[in-house]
């Protein structure tokens, strides 16, 4: 299952992830998604464990 996330960028954060992309040949999708896999690292103890019980999203307020 996938989830369809909406998020601004500023003008020049867009052009970095332009250039990038052409540069490596890559979608902003699988920059995206692999920036965001990093992410896992930073996360608290707790976070990681929600993140591993969960089957389902996790809502954050």
């Amino acid at each position: 299952m996938s989830t369809r996330e909406n998020f601004r960028l500023s003008d020049k954060e867009s052009a970095i992830l332009s250039l990038y992309c052409q540069q490596e040949d890559r979608t902003k999708t699988d920059v995206v998604r692999e920036l965001v896999r990093a992410l896992e690292d930073r996360l608290t103890p707790e976070n990681k464990q929600l993140l591993a019980n969960s089957s389902k999203s996790i809502t954050v307020d």
